[in-house]
């Protein structure tokens, strides 16, 4: 990603705005570029944020490579289809299955890091210590990714 790409709020609102399909159902590819902008404002965040823009991006690569696929680009087109397909199929039940609906799960922890971030730099100017933000923000990431019990052990 070149230095000069912004984050570009709006942007994310018109085309979450413009992703929904049949009043029921999101378009995948719209979707997915919608979390290409966030994940500038992950990327532009710095090395702090590395870690959630490269699971980010991960997931995105994912979810676009169904999309690409001949075998299951149609089946990828909108997240009703991809739950379809992937429920139908009993793929869920394959472990060595990766499931583009899982793997979108995952994605939107990475709404989730947006929102706590704006909630911290926000905040950010009543604490004098900037650090306990960040301590606060990795915690609430852990809570997210792997949920309470393993959050426990793990911090």
């Amino acid at each position: 990603m070149s230095a000069v790409e912004r984050f570009d709020v709006e942007r994310v609102a018109k085309i979450f705005q413009d992703c929904l399909h049949e009043n029921d159902d999101v378009l995948l590819d719209s979707y997915l570029e919608a979390y290409e902008e966030i994940n500038k404002f992950f990327h532009l965040m710095g090395s702090v944020f590395g870690f959630v823009s490269s699971d980010v991006r991960s997931k995105i690569d994912i979810l676009c490579e169904y999309r690409r696929k001949e075998s299951t680009g149609e089946r990828f087109l909108t997240i009703k289809t991809m739950i379809t397909y992937e429920k139908g199929e009993e793929l869920l039940k394959d472990h060595s299955y990766v499931s583009g609906s899982r793997t979108l799960l995952r994605l939107h922890r990475g709404l989730g890091e947006l929102v706590l971030q704006i909630i911290a730099s926000r905040t950010r100017k009543q604490i004098v210590n900037a650090g306990v933000i960040e301590l606060i923000y990795i915690h609430m990431y852990v809570l997210l990714s792997y949920g309470y019990t393993k959050t426990k052990c793990y911090l």
